[in-house]
């Protein structure tokens, strides 16, 4: 099952970090609150084909596909990223 993330009409960025045994998405808006999507380990886990997660790029990657599977047309950011964020995207609209 994939994890539930909503596609946020004004959202220009999103940023993924670490949270417990889960990932936290932040998809943030210049003139809105952040939205904030919980995406489970177990869920990312069986969605990617490797509950043990061993690699945080294959989490990035997948939750890029999932970006631009809901709508959005992203590009990866450089790093470094500030606090315990391991990856974070500029977004656009996109093709849906």
């Amino acid at each position: 099952m994939p994890p539930v993330i909503e596609y946020v009409p004004n959202a220009n960025r999103a940023a993924l970090r670490v949270g417990g045994d889960d990932w936290v998405l932040l998809l943030e808006s210049p003139n809105d609150p952040v939205e904030t999507f919980v995406l489970k380990r177990n869920e990312v886990g069986d969605a990617i084909g490797d509950r043990n997660l061993s690699r945080h790029s294959k989490v990035i990657d997948y939750v890029g596909r999932c970006l631009v599977s809901i709508g959005y047309s992203i590009e990866p950011e450089a790093p470094p990223f500030a606090g315990a964020f391991i990856a974070a995207w500029a977004l656009a609209p996109g093709a849906k």
